[in-house]
């Protein structure tokens, strides 16, 4: 397994070297990328087991409410909600779970509460 996880890491470093993403707007897609890794390596124990654990939920947040839609556009659009928030920054991960508690719940009730 880690194995594994060491390749598909050196495989993406190789592809981030190749097209020079490092280089975007003047380095500051590089000096983003090395700020928010040494932010992570300063995370203890169980705050990083806790910000995962978070992370994990809204990954599946985000696959389950694919079932209460219907088209493909919503479907993308309750996964960009669930897991772009995390991505950007871990603390928004209680307010992005609470915002999409309160959109789950609107587009999941019944029929008959709906007339």
């Amino acid at each position: 397994m880690y194995l594994g996880n060491l390749c598909g890491a050196m495989l993406i470093l190789l592809l981030v070297m190749m097209s020079k993403m490092y280089d975007l707007n003047g380095s500051a897609w590089g000096l983003n990328a090395l700020h928010v890794a040494q932010h992570k390596i300063h995370h203890d124990w169980s705050q990083a087991f806790a910000l995962a654990t978070l992370c994990n939920l809204l990954v599946c947040l985000g696959g389950w409410m694919t079932f209460s839609c219907k088209d493909a556009l919503g479907k993308s659009h309750q996964n960009y909600l669930a897991i772009a928030p995390a991505q950007e920054s871990p603390h928004l991960i209680l307010e992005s779970l609470e915002r999409l508690t309160k959109l789950s719940a609107t587009s999941i009730s019944s029929p008959a509460a709906a007339q």
